[in-house]
């Protein structure tokens, strides 16, 4: 009999007014899913002067949701939207593709250290 690990999703929530867009993630963000992510996030860049990605209930960031991120931040950059993560567990920011993202993708506790 074989064992199953535990499902893999990611579940996407969306909150916008004229200027930001809050896009909740819950799950996983890897190979499989991370085009997902991709596809909401990068309709709301060009429409949002600042996109906060929360990150409170993600499990786990595998390279492609690194790379996902990455290319998240690069066409913010090039679209004038600015790209905040919140809510990044520890164990997660600590990653070594993460850590090498931080210094140019602010992140903070939650919603209420931002100053846009």
């Amino acid at each position: 009999m074989e064992s199953q690990g535990p499902p893999v999703s990611l579940v996407i929530e969306v909150d916008r007014n004229a200027e930001v867009s809050i896009v909740r993630c819950h799950g996983m963000i890897v190979s499989g899913l991370a085009d997902y992510l991709d596809t909401v996030a990068g309709k709301l860049i060009p429409q949002s002067q600042l996109v906060i990605l929360d990150l409170a209930d993600v499990q786990w960031i595998d390279s492609k949701g690194v790379a996902t991120l990455a290319g998240l931040f690069q066409l913010g950059a090039t679209s004038g939207c600015h790209l905040k993560l919140i809510n990044l567990h520890k164990s997660l920011s600590e990653r070594p593709g993460l850590q090498s993202l931080q210094h140019r993708f602010p992140h903070f506790a939650d919603h209420r250290t931002l100053t846009a």
